[in-house]
């Protein structure tokens, strides 16, 4: 047998050379998916994460520049008065009318915040602290009152801040 008819009964490759092939590039495929998933995952929640923040600052942006008590005098009840409707927080007079309000995310007049779903929730609780200590809360009157926003997408917690405003805050504020 010569040389050339040697090599060209070898043209080609067999069935087992293509099966070996399929198996070995199958099984990249199925690593290198296992190790993207969670990567992708992970950058979504890290952009929710950051969203979740801006919100969250947004809202306390807006709770802090409202006024420390009802502008009638302050009686030390938190929460809303007659008139302050949970949909509609353009109504809020004063900071502690926000205490309770859940809602996903939207204006002050209750427009829903384009580009998110039903499984976004912000929440806002209002609570009276010890001045100096303002982790301790007081079931009475204080000049201090922490509030806090949570906002959550599908019940897991992204974001929460926290601000604690005094009454001299506003005396400060107003021009002399």
């Amino acid at each position: 047998m010569t040389r050339r008819a040697r090599y060209a009964a070898r043209r080609g490759i067999s069935m087992m050379e293509v099966a070996v092939g399929t198996l070995l590039v199958g099984g990249v495929l199925a690593t290198t998916i296992e190790l993207i998933g969670p990567t992708v995952r992970s950058t979504v929640l890290a952009g929710d994460r950051q969203l979740a923040r801006t919100l969250a600052d947004e809202l306390l942006d807006e709770i802090a520049n409202m006024p420390f008590g009802e502008p009638d005098g302050d009686t030390g009840v938190i929460g809303r008065d007659a008139g302050e409707t949970p949909s509609k927080r353009s109504n809020f007079d004063d900071l502690d009318d926000y205490d309770g309000w859940i809602r996903h995310p939207q204006q002050r007049d209750g427009t829903a915040l384009a580009g998110f779903d039903g499984s976004w929730q912000c929440s806002v609780e209002v609570r009276h602290v010890v001045l100096f200590s303002p982790q301790t809360t007081s079931a009475s009157l204080t000049n201090a009152k922490r509030v806090t926003v949570r906002v959550k997408r599908s019940d897991v917690l992204l974001a929460e801040r926290s601000i604690v405003r005094t009454k001299d805050f506003n005396a400060a504020r107003k021009p002399r």
